[in-house]
């Protein structure tokens, strides 16, 4: 029972796989949104970590302006993976991953001090 509760990181991403933050307005802010509700992907933890510090750090050096107007604009980070279309997360879809995780390893845990 325990299998069908474990979400594991996948797939595997290839070593091609190019990680960017960017501020996306309007219609392509539309588009990433609908993009991202299709994709089904828990990102390793070092990944998740790696990305959320590339998102406060994007955050952190946003001009004044861009952080004011966050109804126009909003960050997002942009995996390409090789010839595929590009993968957009949120910083909710990123927290959405860490509690994944976090479940996976208490899952194992209890798993652990059942045995």
């Amino acid at each position: 029972m325990h299998k069908i509760w474990l979400r594991q990181p996948a797939p595997v991403l290839p070593s091609s796989t190019v990680a960017s933050v960017l501020h996306l307005p309007g219609s392509a802010l539309s588009t990433a949104v609908r993009a991202s509700t299709r994709v089904r992907m828990i990102l390793a933890r070092a990944l998740l970590r790696d990305a959320s510090d590339a998102m406060a750090a994007a955050e952190r050096a946003a001009t004044p302006t861009v952080a004011k107007d966050s109804n126009e604009m909003q960050m997002v980070l942009k995996l390409t993976l090789a010839k595929e279309d590009p993968v957009f997360f949120f910083e909710s879809t990123l927290m959405d991953m860490s509690s994944a995780l976090a479940s996976n390893e208490t899952i194992r845990s209890a798993i652990l001090f059942s045995s």
